[in-house]
């Protein structure tokens, strides 16, 4: 969908850059869990992801799934999100509630429960999910909740998993959603756990929209 006219005047008083800068400053997870596989999401990724969601973000409540440190959550708010539900099993959610303090937003919730718990329905999903390397199926829980709470989800995946990914929303029966892979990108992967062999890796990655339409 395109940008509304206040979405447009939103998006010229509000740089990419202003956004960055923002978010550059927010503290990181440190202590990150591979059953979860937690990974952090370049600052670059995000913001281009919050500018192609603005139709979706703006005015609206939004729901993001698996936070971490709360980019996606505090990046949606500074982009005029009505309300957003940040869910996060791990103890990252407490920084995600300090990362906000300091920039003080006060229009996020906070669940520290297992994504699958999450049942309040939104307008808009965004969410990096595990990809499910570590921790087979598990990405499955992402996408049921998120199909379950939200006509609109915006999400990366890797590129690997766009036939699984199809058959994900093709074969959900409660809605029929509409899949729409927007772009591609190069995900840096920094040396995180132990059976990493690399400094860094880049893999790459698709930002999809699911729609029902």
């Amino acid at each position: 969908m395109e940008p509304n006219i206040e979405q447009k005047n939103l998006l010229k008083t509000l740089k990419k850059y202003d956004i960055i800068k923002l978010l550059s400053n927010l503290n990181d997870t440190s202590n990150r869990n591979v059953y979860f596989e937690q990974y952090s999401t370049d600052i670059n990724i995000v913001v281009d992801i919050l500018y192609t969601a603005i139709s979706d973000i703006y005015g609206k409540v939004v729901a993001d799934l698996g936070c971490g440190n709360g980019i996606f959550s505090i990046g949606a708010s500074l982009m005029n999100a009505k309300k957003v539900y940040c869910v996060e099993i791990t103890d990252s959610i407490k920084i995600a509630i300090e990362n906000a303090i300091k920039l003080n937003i006060k229009n996020i919730e906070y669940h520290q429960i297992n994504v699958e718990k999450f049942n309040i329905n939104v307008d808009t999903t965004i969410m990096n999910p595990p990809f499910g390397y570590q921790n087979l199926g598990l990405d499955m829980k992402f996408f049921k909740t998120a199909m379950d709470i939200s006509n609109s989800i915006y999400f990366i995946y890797t590129a690997k998993g766009e036939n699984h990914i199809k058959n994900v929303f093709k074969n959900y029966e409660k809605k029929d959603f509409k899949l729409f892979k927007i772009k591609n990108y190069k995900l840096k992967i920094p040396y995180y756990y132990k059976f990493h062999k690399k400094d860094k890796e880049y893999i790459d990655i698709s930002l999809y929209m699911a729609k029902v339409i």
